[in-house]
């Protein structure tokens, strides 16, 4: 299981909130296509205090919190963002450098963000 598909965990939720904040920015530094494990490295480095508090949430004893909170933030970008679009899993490294399998996202145009803003809007004949 890649982990885009892990549910959001209810102990980072606020820090995961403050997280969500940063997305816009991040998504504008990043070159287009982007995978989520680029994205992530470029949320924890940019905005490193917020990321180690989110993080912090997220150490349950169970080990493997990074897996945790990178799963609750692969989640969110899926759910939450109007300006990018899945395009789908693709090989890639983790922030450890291990081999894994995580998201790849296209940024949307101006037109593209119109149009899927405005999905759920009935259309006039």
């Amino acid at each position: 299981m890649s982990t885009d598909d892990q549910p959001e965990a209810n102990a980072g939720g606020g820090d995961l909130q403050i997280l969500k904040e940063f997305f816009p920015e991040v998504i504008g530094k990043l070159k287009s296509p982007f995978t989520s494990h680029e994205f992530i490295l470029e949320l924890a480095h940019a905005h490193q205090d917020e990321y180690v508090n989110a993080l912090k949430r997220y150490v349950d004893g169970n080990g493997d919190p990074f897996q945790k909170l990178h799963g609750s933030i692969s989640g969110a970008l899926r759910r939450d963002s109007v300006s990018i679009e899945w395009l789908g899993e693709v090989d890639s490294e983790d922030i450890f450098r291990r081999p894994g399998r995580c998201a790849q996202w296209q940024k949307r145009t101006d037109s593209d963000s119109e149009e899927s803003a405005g999905a759920d809007q009935p259309r006039n004949p």
